[in-house]
């Protein structure tokens, strides 16, 4: 006789699953909820294998939840090995067991409306001092000189008495008249699409006229009528300014106006009174212009141009691979033979940035670099953003403390603006996990190629449709500029 239903709270489960055996029911039992540990230290290291001194597979910060298939005793650590269900391997001394799900944040935490993860401050043209607390800073009694352009993440401003300083993520202290806030470049790379094609030429001066013809009214028969009408035969065209561009303005390039090589030719005296020929190549191409696909006009000398490249023989149809032009200082991304991103570099100055055919072998959120101790060019930056390492201590990677994108400024590495690096970071696989901060993608099956070479910016505009063009002198340029100052 089964028990009545106001009754069945008190009977046994033992009971219950008897009277569901004889009634040919069986009694379900309550799901096995998965392990899920979390993370408690401030950084965790993931082992390849349950030892302390096993290869790294990545780091994970703290409050990241990472399920866990089981547990293994070895030595190296005082309690179990927790064998994560991914990969991998972390010691329960740096985690707990949860309830909650797995999951973590996604790092770096960027503000929202923020371009860099950090507060960031230089150290000023006379340097400044690092200080251990704040009565260290009233006494002025450094712990450390900071040289000129090194850099420090601050988190807020306090004030004692009439001194200000500035408090550091590693709790040290900067006075504020020492140092400098600074936001980074506003300069953010071209997806690759229809409209906006290779070759892409971005503006590097200051200031750039995009320029336009313009036939004078006698000689209308001389000109092709359209966008961008270019003047036939020996009559020069006057130009006027379509539009004034600032740095890091850009267009696709679909012709370059030029004249015959053989007109390139030009000599010039030296102060010793001696004769010498300049490169007509290399005279030629200075004067070039290029057309873009809105009709205006740019001189060559004002941009650097991101232009197409064949993959590599090394890289798979469908992988992931970046082309690096130290001539050009520009990138452009590529999933298999397809171009997708493309913006401007700054390769090697005082160390040049070596050639050829690498992979990126780790990825990290943000990482210190400081250049040795008895290194000529001293340097150190403190959380340095999505730096992605190709070769030893070379690496892709954010640059806070520069604006001076399409000129070589680095120490060997290739620096990327804020959101071109960011950008990148999320796009080159391997992926970096929710929680995690950095990962070694040496163990895994897919990473980043980085091919880094030179170039000419004849191979460049070679592919470019050439149009014969009577360019204006200087002095006309500059003339037609003050007529159209003075009509507006």
């Amino acid at each position: 006789m089964m028990p009545s239903r106001g009754n069945i709270a008190a009977v046994p489960a033992e009971v219950i699953a008897f009277f569901c055996l004889q009634s040919g029911h069986v009694a379900a039992s309550p799901p096995r909820r998965p392990m899920v540990a979390e993370v408690t230290a401030r950084k965790t290291y993931v082992r390849k294998t349950p030892s302390r001194t096993a290869s790294r597979l990545g780091v994970v910060v703290r409050g990241t939840r990472l399920r866990v298939a089981g547990k293994v005793w070895t030595a190296g650590c005082q309690g179990p090995w927790y064998r994560l269900a991914a990969s991998g391997y972390i010691c329960s001394e740096q985690a707990r067991l949860t309830t909650r799900p797995p999951g973590g944040v996604a790092q770096p935490v960027v503000p929202r409306g923020q371009r860099l993860p950090y507060q960031y401050v230089l150290a000023g043209q006379d340097g400044a001092g690092e200080y251990a607390n704040q009565e260290d800073a009233e006494a002025d009694m450094p712990i450390d000189d900071l040289a000129p352009g090194f850099g420090r993440t601050v988190v807020k401003r306090v004030r004692i008495d009439d001194v200000r300083l500035w408090r550091t993520t590693r709790k040290t202290y900067l006075l504020t008249q020492d140092v400098f806030r600074i936001r980074g470049s506003r300069l953010h790379g071209e997806r690759v699409t229809a409209k906006t094609a290779l070759p892409i030429a971005f503006v590097t001066a200051r200031r750039a006229n995009l320029w336009t013809h313009a036939c004078s009214s006698g000689h209308r028969r001389h000109c092709r009528s359209g966008r961008g009408a270019v003047c036939r035969g020996r009559i020069r065209a006057r130009l006027r300014i379509l539009a004034r561009w600032k740095r890091y303005d850009r267009c696709s390039v679909v012709a370059v106006l030029c004249a015959p090589p053989d007109k390139w030719s030009q000599r010039t005296t030296g102060r010793s009174g001696t004769v010498r020929r300049r490169s007509a190549e290399r005279l030629g191409w200075r004067r070039t212009w290029l057309r873009c696909t809105n009709g205006g006009i740019l001189r060559s000398r004002m941009v650097r141009i991101a232009s197409r490249s064949a993959k590599p023989a090394a890289v798979p149809d469908h992988g992931f691979w970046v082309d690096i032009d130290l001539s050009e200082q520009t990138l452009v991304a590529y999933h298999g033979s397809v171009p997708v991103y493309a913006t401007l570099v700054s390769a090697g100055r005082n160390h040049r940035t070596p050639t050829g055919l690498y992979r990126v072998w780790a990825k990290l959120a943000a990482t210190d670099m400081t250049s040795p101790p008895d290194s000529e060019h001293r340097y150190s930056m403190w959380d340095v953003p999505w730096t992605m390492y190709f070769r030893k201590g070379l690496a892709l990677h954010g640059a806070y403390w520069h604006d001076q994108f399409g000129n070589p400024h680095s120490h060997g590495c290739v620096n990327l603006s804020p959101a071109d690096a960011r950008w990148l970071f999320d796009w080159a696989p391997p992926k970096l996990p929710a929680g995690w901060w950095a990962i070694l993608s040496s163990h895994g099956t897919t990473s980043l190629w980085v091919r880094i070479r030179r170039s000419h910016r004849s191979s460049i505009l070679s592919v470019l449709r050439p149009i014969r063009f009577h360019w204006p002198s200087i002095q006309a340029l500059r003339t037609w500029t003050r007529l159209d100052q003075l009509s507006r």
